[in-house]
């Protein structure tokens, strides 16, 4: 294992601190590994033709009003709704194939929807092949399963009182994922040279997928977006290194559409 992305999308600011936390943590206990931190959103926009998956990837988000993704955390969660819920059948696509990742929720009991997002990724994110890593003393056999009172499955960090303080419930969940490293690492020890640059080409691939979906279903916002992004620094304008906005973009014409459509199992109506 090389490279962990820590992901977050982030209302008030306690996933934002938290995905923090875990960075410090993993680069003090770790500094081997190649770390990065960003917003789910900006993370997807980020992709470029050669991006594969990381290793491991490390989510944490809360929710937002009734349910909904936090800020930063829009794009990725409707591309997800929409991947895993495929038309009568046709399977979903399995954009994130083998892929280990964890996730801690941020939340409160007090509200109705509680952990309705964070939820709702982790269930998404398993519908299209991800492997959860289970930050619990077991990993749920099921969706439906999926923080259920004896088997959570994933970090829960509830700020309503009525259970553990949630900043130690943050502070235990990292010490969680730093014990699952060794079992993660594991997961590649074996790979030979050859099977993991054929992994990566076609991680690379399933990763652009997210992209190119995103693009189909959310144009305008994803166009502003990148423009915020350009604007912060954080993806470049043109020319230079990093994830190039040039690079980034896909030319949406009915070919490509059709062809991402039969890739992710989409039904596009009038597009070829």
């Amino acid at each position: 294992m090389e490279s962990i992305a820590i992901l977050y999308a982030s209302q008030t600011g306690n996933s934002e601190s938290s995905a923090e936390q875990l960075h410090s943590a993993l680069s003090a206990s770790h500094p081997y590994l190649r770390l990065s931190i960003s917003r789910l959103d900006d993370w997807v926009l980020s992709t470029t033709p050669s991006s594969a998956f990381p290793d491991y990837l490390l989510v944490i988000s809360s929710s937002y009003g009734v349910g909904q993704p936090p800020l930063g955390g829009e794009i990725y969660r409707a591309v997800l709704d929409h991947l895993a819920a495929p038309p009568p059948g046709t399977p979903a696509p399995p954009v994130f194939e083998g892929v280990p990742f964890s996730l801690l929720g941020h939340g409160s009991r007090s509200y109705p929807t509680f952990f309705r997002n964070p939820r709702a990724l982790a269930v998404g994110m398993k519908a299209l092949g991800a492997r959860l890593v289970a930050t619990s003393s077991c990993e749920p056999a099921s969706a439906s399963s999926l923080l259920s009172p004896g088997c959570p499955g994933v970090g829960v960090a509830d700020a309503s009182g009525e259970t553990a303080d949630d900043e130690e419930a943050v502070r235990l969940w990292i010490e969680e994922v730093k014990a699952k490293l060794p079992a993660v690492e594991a997961m590649y020890a074996s790979e030979s040279p050859s099977a993991a640059a054929e992994r990566r080409s076609k991680s690379a691939r399933n990763r652009s997928l997210l992209l190119r979906a995103a693009e189909a279903l959310m144009p305008e916002e994803v166009a502003a977006k990148r423009e915020d992004l350009v604007s912060a620094g954080v993806l470049q304008g043109g020319g230079g290194g990093g994830a190039d906005v040039g690079t980034c973009r896909f030319i949406v014409v009915p070919l490509v559409l059709g062809a991402v459509a039969v890739a992710l199992g989409v039904r596009m109506r009038g597009v070829m």
